[in-house]
């Protein structure tokens, strides 16, 4: 782009060697010129400016754009995840009122049912606790017997039912 120097020469050597203007008539044709020119650069550089400016507002629509679908994907994520999650802890809740409703059911057949010979049988709540097996030469047998209350308790066992039941986790000379 030319500057305002190199515009004067040209508007000078238009003046007087096409137009033949000389002195004060120059100076005015130059003048004048020099005007339309600034104008033109004016009006060229606010053309540029809004053209950017506009495409910086496309680039910031867009960006929004992107940015709603972003939060709208996310939300429906969250929406399914906590679909998913709503279901799983519905299905345990409902699955651990079968296993209460049955543990129930259990412990008052446990309290009426007899083995052989009138004797209490083996409560399946302690078949299925994961407790080791007591051993007399690794641990002492009140510390066995603590630990073996304590989760026959939780499991809600009777207590005539626990003699019979203690002995399935004995080995060795205590059985």
């Amino acid at each position: 782009m030319a500057t305002e120097r190199q515009m004067i020469k040209e508007y000078r050597a238009m003046g007087s060697e096409d137009l033949g203007y000389e002195g004060d008539r120059l100076a005015a044709f130059i003048e004048e010129r020099i005007k339309e020119w600034k104008a033109e650069k004016a009006a060229e550089t606010a053309r540029i400016t809004a053209e950017k400016a506009g495409e910086r507002e496309k680039e910031l629509e867009l960006a929004k754009i992107a940015a709603e679908r972003e939060t709208q994907k996310e939300l429906e994520l969250a929406k399914i995840t906590a679909g998913q999650e709503l279901a799983r802890l519905t299905h345990a809740l409902e699955m651990e009122k079968v296993r209460v409703g049955a543990g129930a059911n259990d412990r008052d057949a446990a309290s009426t049912s007899s083995g052989t010979n009138g004797r209490p049988f083996i409560d399946h709540r302690m078949v299925q606790i994961n407790m080791p097996r007591f051993n007399d030469k690794e641990e002492a047998i009140d510390d066995f017997l603590v630990q073996f209350e304590k989760l026959a308790k939780a499991h809600q066992v009777p207590e005539q039912h626990w003699a019979i039941n203690v002995s399935a986790f004995l080995q060795g000379a205590t059985r």
